[in-house]
């Protein structure tokens, strides 16, 4: 693959797992903010910027390096972990948490 395909897709995964970080802080405030406190809606970008900021401020790395190398798939497998089935886990367990409002 050449070096401008990798470039290009893993902005493109960048940009998807911040849209979807930011859908899931949307369904999580309207379910638990709104509902609570009768605050108002947020829209998209204000969800991106409120989730970055949450992020930069609590996120820690917990990796250690290695001399050992992984395999492609094992890297694709946690980046998807991290990107995708975080934020879906953390929507599931709010839709659970919601229904006992």
């Amino acid at each position: 693959m050449s070096a401008l395909f990798i470039l290009t897709l893993a902005i493109s995964a960048i940009v998807a797992a911040v849209l979807l970080r930011a859908w899931v802080f949307i369904c999580l405030w309207e379910w638990f903010i709104v509902a609570s406190f009768g605050a108002t809606m947020i829209n998209i970008p204000t969800a991106i910027g409120i989730t970055l900021i949450a992020g930069m401020l609590t996120q820690h790395s917990t990796k250690t390096i290695t001399n050992s190398k992984k395999d492609t798939s094992t890297l694709i497998g946690e980046l998807v972990g991290t990107a995708v089935i975080g934020p879906l886990l953390v929507l599931f367990f709010g839709w659970v948490v919601k229904g006992f409002m």
